[in-house]
């Protein structure tokens, strides 16, 4: 690999080049796009639903949110490493389907490191919060589940308690 420089306007060919393939493959691209698209929907109806029909309890809640969150980290960067892909063949004139979407998730095709990336960003994430939590003041849990309850009777209109003390830092 040799390393080269860029000038300052090559964003704009790059952009340029990514609208490019836009318009020969449109098809294709807004294909995956969509079904990309339509995972996320889904994963968002689903908790929609358990919402709804189940109305668990704010503990519960939370549960079915962090194990939703945890399956998209683990499945959504499959999704863009096969987006990427499906872009890369389509720049370099390799037939193109928008099924090509999903060739991450077979064997051989990276899918370890795609989601190994995914976790590290969630655990990053997390961290992140973790430190928050613990700098910013601890009330914020106590406030976040409040409101949190809060939501859980629909129809309802009730007034937001005021952030605790020290969360504006």
């Amino acid at each position: 690999m040799e390393m080269r420089t860029n000038g300052a306007a090559a964003g704009w060919s790059w952009l340029m080049r990514g609208l490019n393939i836009g318009f020969q493959h449109p098809r294709v691209l807004f294909g995956a796009g969509g079904l990309f698209v339509l995972f996320v929907v889904l994963l968002a109806a689903v908790q929609m639903l358990v919402q709804i029909v189940f109305t668990p309890s704010p503990q519960g809640q939370l549960a079915f949110t962090g194990m939703l969150v945890l399956l998209s980290a683990v499945i959504n960067p499959l999704l863009c490493g096969g987006f990427l892909r499906l872009m890369d063949a389509a720049e370099c004139g390799r037939p193109v389907r928008a099924l090509d979407l999903f060739d991450a998730f077979r064997s051989g095709h990276g899918a370890a490191r795609l989601v190994m990336t995914g976790l590290a960003l969630m655990l990053i994430y997390v961290l992140f919060v973790l430190l928050l939590y613990f700098t910013v003041g601890h009330a914020l849990g106590a406030w976040y589940m409040h409101v949190v309850a809060l939501g859980v009777h629909p129809g309802k209109h009730v007034a937001l308690p005021p952030l605790p003390s020290g969360a504006g830092a």
